[in-house]
Formats: C-alpha cells, structure tokens, sequence
C-alpha cells in the first residue's frame, strides 16, 4: 500500500473559527524502529527521516471544527484557568485526555495516552519539562511512570507547561505579523518567559556532563548554541529574529537530550536484554553438562556390562571345548 504525503510538510492549520490560534510545529526522535510499526501510513521527511512531526495547537475552547488535525496532534483548551483540557487526534477525531475537575474541584487521574499510530509512545512532558511530546515507555520508567498501568493527575503538569499561556489572550498582532513575516505560517515562542528560558537552559547546563563524562562533549556544545544564561536572561530586549534564532537553537538542544535519553534508554534494554539471554544460555549450558554426565556414566555402565557379558560367553566356550575334548 502506497504510502500518504505527509500532511506535516505543507502548511500550518489555520481556522476561521479562532483566528488567534496558535500552532506550534514539534518533533520526537523515532530511535527506536520497533516504534514505527508498519501502521504509519505517511511519508517521513525528507529531510530529518528519523523524526516524526505533530503540532500542538493552543487555543479558546474545544478544538474548532474547521482544525481536523493530524492522529498524534494535540491541543490544549487554554480557557479554563484552572482546569487546562487536553485533547489528542486520534486516527479520526480529537478525544479529551484529562477529565475536568468534579463536584468536589479534584481531578480525576488518568492513564498517559498512547499514540494512535505508533506502538511504545506516550504522551508526556519532555525532560526539560518545556513542553508535551510521545516518549517511550523506557524513558517514562526513568521517572517512575510505568504508562501501562499508573494513573497520573496532569492537571499541575499541564498547568505549568502552559502557565505562561494562561493568562495571555490571544495572540498579540506584533506577533502575528512578526511569523507571517519569517514564514506565512502560525507560530508560538518556543522559549517561553524569560523565566522559563532561564531554567531551561540551567537544566540542560547540569545534565550535560551526564552525557558526556570528558566534557569535551559540553565545551563543544557550548561553543555550537554560542548562548549563555545571561544571554538568554537578555533575550527579552533583542529583535523578534534573535529571539527566533536562539528559541530555535534552544529547540535544538532540548532535542539532543531527548535522542540522548533514548538512546540510554535503548542502551539500557539492550544490556537487560542481553543478560537475559546470557542467564538462558548459561542454564542450558547447565542442563547440557547434565545430560552429558548421566550420557557418560550410562555409557560407562553399558561398557562394563559388555565385558561381564564378554566374560561370560568366553568362560561358556571354554567350558564347550572342554566337554568336547573328553567326548
């Protein structure tokens, strides 16, 4: 079956029902290739093949009508101050995630949600906590979310990926003119409040050295973004492409760490894997000395009583000669 055009690659949605949305363009690594499993029906990009495109769409209320979204889309009702509702596209429509508060003002724990098309990913906040994307269930059970069966309140996580959203509004018209400028499409402040910024970049300078122990790993990347905590604390006073460009290579390195936590995570099933078959082999291993053991020693007891046989039959037939003689 022929594959489909990939409808991430033309552009963003727009919606006439709310014209200040806001559409975010995310990707997450697809490292693991037992992820993709043969049900993805789209064509990958061409230019990044190993990373699969969803958008988070931020908007006033359900999702419009006129926003069909894409399965493994996802869109944050930002109208409630108190209750943020998330609804995900499944393979037909968009499904709420998190259930709003009851009569007695507690959410209801759910299970994390599963991509429509692809197997082991798992709607969750990123390690940076930035932002929401699919991980794997390995790196969930790195922060002690076993996805199949542990129910999670996401009401604070939701709230504090998207506090900066909350109290905003709409979209302010310097912005939008500002994405209609860089690429006609709609677009979203990667980075955040200057807050947000700062913390984001905190965290990735404590985590680097996890990485990579010589830290030659975190001078050069240090020397590739080219931006300092004070830099980024300043972002707030530099032209809208500044802020584009360090957003994006704040993106960048948010990416890093989530290839890197996959790929220890993949490191790490590998190793429990090949133990596992390590302890198969040694127990056959076992079992085969065993079999060899009692093989030998059966063979050992045949051997002997083939000579007591032998015995006997020449004691038979000396016996037989003898009688023979004195006939």
């Amino acid at each position: 079956m022929p594959l489909l055009p990939n409808p991430w690659a033309g552009a963003k949605p727009t919606s006439t029902e709310q014209p200040d949305l806001i559409v975010n363009l995310r990707t997450f690594h697809n490292i693991h290739k037992r992820c993709h499993s043969g049900s993805y029906p789209y064509e990958l990009l061409s230019e990044r093949s190993d990373w699969l495109p969803f958008y988070e769409v931020l908007g006033r209320g359900p999702p419009p009508t006129d926003v069909s979204g894409n399965p493994g889309d996802i869109y944050a009702d930002l109208d409630n101050d108190t209750q943020i509702t998330i609804y995900i596209r499944g393979v037909k429509n968009w499904e709420a995630w998190n259930s709003p508060a009851g009569p007695d003002g507690k959410s209801k724990a759910v299970l994390l949600a599963s991509h429509p098309l692809l197997t082991d990913r798992y709607l969750w906040r990123t390690i940076t906590k930035g932002h929401f994307s699919w991980l794997t269930e390995g790196t969930l059970k790195g922060i002690g979310i076993s996805p199949k069966t542990t129910l999670v309140d996401p009401t604070g996580d939701i709230a504090d990926v998207f506090a900066k959203l909350i109290h905003e509004g709409p979209v302010s018209e310097a912005k939008r003119q500002t994405a209609s400028a860089s690429n006609g499409k709609p677009s979203i402040d990667h980075g955040g409040s200057q807050n947000y910024k700062k913390r984001k970049v905190e965290y990735l300078d404590g985590h680097r050295a996890a990485f990579d122990p010589s830290n030659t790993g975190q001078r050069a990347m240090s020397r590739q973004d080219g931006h300092s905590s004070e830099e980024v604390e300043s972002l707030e006073g530099r032209s809208p492409s500044r802020k584009a460009a360090i957003s994006a290579k704040a993106n960048m390195i948010t990416d890093f760490v989530a290839e890197a936590e996959d790929a220890i995570a993949l490191a790490e099933q590998r190793e429990e894997e090949a133990r596992v078959m390590l302890e198969k082999c040694r127990v056959v291993s076992e079992r085969e000395t065993i079999a060899r053991t009692e093989a030998e020693k059966k063979l050992a007891d045949m051997e002997a009583k083939y000579k007591e046989l032998e015995k006997s039959r020449q004691s038979e037939e000396t016996e037989r000669h003898r009688r023979l003689a004195y006939t």
